[in-house]
């Protein structure tokens, strides 16, 4: 789990500034380690991005899902709902969906990986083929 947690780090440095022991309190605080790489990783951007009790929430509703990938979807339903209703969306929502977007296809890589599942949709497929060149 250290090298995805060293990996969602760099991923995070890149998307946004936050101080490295801001972003180790979040994985920590989040329980990132328990989880299936690639949603480790989705769960800590998430936590991020819209808060942790929010996560928390979203991953008790969740909480019939055995499948990472499903719980994946889930999350990422609940994040965009958020991100939608808030003030900013008219400024800030190309900005938000894109980080999303590359956050999800970052854990569905990792998930790939590992070969727990792999990416259902052909579409996806191609984003991960894409992302690795």
């Amino acid at each position: 789990m250290e090298a995805s947690k060293s990996e969602a780090f760099s991923y995070a440095a890149k998307d946004q500034v936050t101080p490295l022991f801001e972003l180790q309190q979040m994985w920590q605080l989040l329980g990132c380690s328990q989880a299936p790489r690639g949603l480790d990783y989705f769960i800590f951007d998430t936590g991020l991005v819209c808060g942790a009790e929010n996560v928390f929430r979203w991953i008790n509703l969740l909480s019939d899902s055995t499948d990472a990938e499903a719980t994946i979807a889930g999350i990422e339903l609940f994040r965009r709902r958020r991100q939608k209703s808030d003030p900013l969306w008219h400024q800030r929502g190309t900005e938000w969906s894109n980080r999303c977007n590359r956050a999800k296809k970052r854990a569905l890589k990792m998930l790939y990986e590992q070969g727990l599942k792999a990416p259902y949709l052909k579409q996806e497929k191609e984003l991960l083929r894409d992302e690795a060149s």
